[in-house]
């Protein structure tokens, strides 16, 4: 008797883990597309074209997704924080002084979706939902090389396209290569290209041609 239930927990336990990740990514889809649908908030529009730099590079249909993942706030002493399985807060003081310059690689809303969406794959270690299961070993490696390089430019004082605060972790690596992926697109494709097509094969969007 205790050889058959080891013998099928030995079973569905691999089964379990591949149906988890075989669901996960039509759930994730699916609560995305609830909020897109809900409507904007009144101003909106004007209140990021007056605001955000990077906000008028956009391609119409990226705009109208973008619209449909708005957030609401309250007064807090923060920069930009993302709770675990909760909520993104954002200093909205911050969010100007990031998004007004759509080039500086400094961008708090960027980073912290980022690390967001690296909290949909089980936790955050630095890599998200990827869209393909080939997808993830080419993933690893290429991250893995490139924060390996990225340590080294920092430690020769040769790094220029990527904010040293990835050196603090692998989450925190992925965080701010997003910024950079979307505020200095085109130095990212032009000195980190494994990089950049990594990111862009993730986002689905490749911002070094708006």
């Amino acid at each position: 008797m205790k050889g058959l239930v080891i013998f099928l927990i030995m079973i569905a336990v691999p089964a379990a883990i591949g149906l988890y990740w075989l669901i996960k990514p039509r759930v994730v889809r699916k609560r995305r597309m609830r909020l897109r649908q809900r409507p904007s908030p009144d101003g909106l529009v004007e209140v990021l074209s007056r605001n955000i730099g990077l906000y008028s590079r956009l391609p119409d249909d990226l705009r109208a997704e973008l619209h449909g993942h708005v957030e609401t706030h309250r007064r807090s002493r923060r920069a930009g924080e993302s709770w675990h399985r909760g909520p993104i807060v954002l200093s909205w003081t911050n969010v100007v002084q990031g998004a007004a310059n759509a080039g500086d690689g400094y961008n708090v809303v960027l980073h912290e979706f980022a690390h967001k969406l690296d909290e949909e794959n089980n936790g955050t270690n630095g890599q998200p939902i990827l869209h393909e299961v080939s997808h993830y070993r080419e993933w690893a490696e290429v991250l893995g090389r490139e924060y390996e390089q990225f340590a080294d430019r920092v430690s020769r004082r040769k790094n220029t396209v990527i904010d040293e605060y990835g050196l603090t972790s692998p989450p925190e690596f992925f965080a701010v290569a997003t910024e950079s992926f979307f505020e200095k697109a085109s130095s990212m494709q032009r000195k980190l290209p494994d990089l950049y097509a990594q990111l862009k094969k993730y986002y689905l969007v490749d911002p070094a041609s708006w």
